[in-house]
């Protein structure tokens, strides 16, 4: 590295507008309504929220909105890291501007689908319990799999990220701020001017093991926590795995389209992140998201072809009754961005970045409303001969949720302004 880096690059670390400081004040205050609303539920039990699973005969859903964040937080984390390692491994330098956003998206989508177990626990200080069920049932429950994958899954994404970090750090130590310096120390211990073909080499296999990771969690663990639960309508069966799979890649790619496009905007980097690279993140989102509402068609057609009476109940809520309004939406919300991306794959005259970033918002929300759909339903629904529950969400719940994505906006806000979000180039 030379002595003067580029100051464009570094204009996340080294200028605050009063923007941020606004931005800040909104999600602070969001975070104050999320403690009290936190501790409002620890104080007064679950009974607060929505959620039920006891009653005559059948009362509603003991998951609702906390588990459709745990799902879509999990799917965000493996698909941002999904995105960074490929093109590592596939050497598609293009891509490079992007892929620590991806990182640090990947980090805190984990921290956050953590903190939606706790809160769907209802009582933090019985986490002890998980970890002797674990030690007592490991390799006989898809929960205990679930969390050994998940640790190592981090403690690798942790350890990816910071070893891709070490040289920038090192570049920039001399004009970091002192409130910075002694972070990086600690980041740097060890560190030799001429470790970065060593560095390559790890970051690249760690790169492949994480790329075999993702494939047997988010297409493996997190859908058997659902598919291996025979007594639940359309959640048994082994179309879990490529199903949830999918959806966590399309929902991945189409955050890191909408946080590259915003870091874009707010610190000019057009220069770096090209139009280019949004036309192939979306087309890419094009594939994955026509991958799951083929799987989309395919479940609905099973069911309303020769599905059991409890899957063809679910399929009418979803079709015609109380979950039309929410379920058409997100079809809709999948079908129209996918058109667009495919006619700009196909026509790349027609290619416009403010669509491909609208399309992938859009993307955003729906995936999310999905996860919501494949949780609550199933649980409204029993095969035996009793009425459906309800579930309506409650003020806590929503305030909860909303919350919780104040934090992971606040914790990206000061990982930006904490660790270059590119790496860094001679001037």
């Amino acid at each position: 590295m030379g002595n003067r880096l580029d100051e464009n690059i570094l204009r996340p670390l080294t200028y605050t507008s009063k923007a941020f400081y606004g931005v800040v004040a909104v999600l602070l205050g969001l975070t104050a309504l999320f403690l009290y609303a936190w501790g409002f539920q620890l104080t007064q039990g679950l009974g607060v929220t929505g959620l039920r699973d006891v009653g005559a005969p059948y009362a509603g859903a003991p998951w609702g909105l906390y588990i459709t964040n745990f799902i879509w937080f999990i799917g965000v984390a493996h698909g941002g890291i999904a995105m960074s390692a490929a093109v590592r491994v596939m050497k598609a330098e293009k891509y490079r501007p992007v892929t620590r956003i991806a990182e640090v998206l990947t980090l805190i989508s984990l921290a956050m689908a953590g903190l939606s177990i706790v809160l769907d626990m209802g009582r933090p200080d019985r986490l002890y319990l998980m970890l002797v069920f674990y030690f007592e049932r490991i390799g006989q429950s898809p929960m205990t799999w679930d969390i050994t994958v998940i640790f190592l899954y981090f403690t690798l994404s942790a350890a990816y990220f910071t070893l891709s970090l070490r040289e920038d750090l090192a570049a920039y130590m001399e004009h970091a701020p002192k409130r910075l310096r002694r972070l990086y120390r600690l980041l740097l211990i060890g560190y030799d001017k001429g470790e970065k073909p060593k560095v390559e080499q790890i970051t690249w296999w760690l790169a492949m093991a994480i790329l075999g990771l993702i494939t047997l969690l988010s297409g493996g663990m997190i859908a058997w926590i659902f598919g291996l639960i025979p007594a639940q309508a359309l959640w048994f069966g082994a179309f879990s795995g490529p199903y949830f799979l999918s959806a966590a890649l399309a929902s991945a790619l189409a955050a890191v389209i909408v946080i590259a496009a915003i870091f874009r905007s707010v610190f000019k980097w057009q220069d770096y992140i090209k139009p280019e690279v949004f036309r192939g993140l979306g087309t890419l989102l094009g594939i994955f998201s026509l991958t799951y509402l083929y799987m989309m068609l395919q479940e609905q057609t099973a069911v309303r072809y020769a599905g059991p009476v409890a899957e063809m109940r679910i399929s009418q809520a979803l079709f015609l009754g109380e979950f039309a309004a929410l379920y058409w939406p997100v079809v809709l919300g999948l079908a129209i961005p996918f058109l667009y991306l495919f006619a700009q794959t196909v026509y790349p005259k027609i290619f416009s970045l403010r669509l491909t970033v609208l399309s992938a918002a859009v993307m955003v929300v729906a995936f999310w409303v999905k996860r919501y759909l494949i949780v609550v339903p199933s649980l409204l629904f029993p095969r035996m001969p009793y009425p459906p529950g309800t579930y309506t969400p409650t003020f806590v719940e929503w305030s909860l949720v909303v919350g919780t994505f104040a934090i992971a906006v606040l914790l990206y806000m000061l990982l930006v302004k904490t660790f270059p979000m590119m790496e860094l180039k001679e001037k």
